[in-house]
């Protein structure tokens, strides 16, 4: 820097990377502590857990029966999203939320040969069916 301007450029440009940094690094770090919060908690579980069928005198078979039925529906799946789920979907307009029905709904519906054949006559009532007759469920396997 030769003149006042280049040497302030200078000190803002370096400020404004300090920040950028400071605020990447701190995202970065966030998302770290969740992911370790998240795990210590799912260890923690698997802890107590063990440590009930230690304590209750839970067959060996038994307790890997349950440990291994967890770990595939509990421990390492996400739970599927319903649109119950999301408040901000709750802010649609009816014909919306109509709309958004049929395409979640709909494919599924015509899989049965009847209703496949509703859809092709009557595109309304299946809208209707679909928006009016359908809610979202989730089972777990096993």
């Amino acid at each position: 820097p030769h003149n006042i301007w280049e040497r302030l450029y200078s000190i803002i440009a370096l400020l404004f990377a300090l920040v950028t940094f400071s605020s990447f690094l701190g995202t970065i770090t966030t998302t770290l502590t969740a992911l370790r919060k998240r795990s210590t908690e799912t260890a923690m579980q698997k802890h107590q857990l063990r440590r009930f069928f230690l304590d209750n005198h839970v067959s060996n078979k038994l307790g890997s029966r349950i440990m291994s039925f967890l770990k595939s529906n509990h421990f390492t799946q996400a739970k599927r999203m319903h649109m119950k789920d999301l408040e901000v979907l709750k802010l649609l307009p009816a014909s919306l939320m109509k709309c958004l029905h049929v395409e979640l709904h709909l494919p599924h519906l015509s899989r049965l040969p009847i209703l496949h054949q509703l859809a092709a006559v009557n595109e309304p009532a299946m809208s209707e069916i679909s928006s009016n007759a359908t809610k979202d469920v989730s089972y777990l396997t096993g």
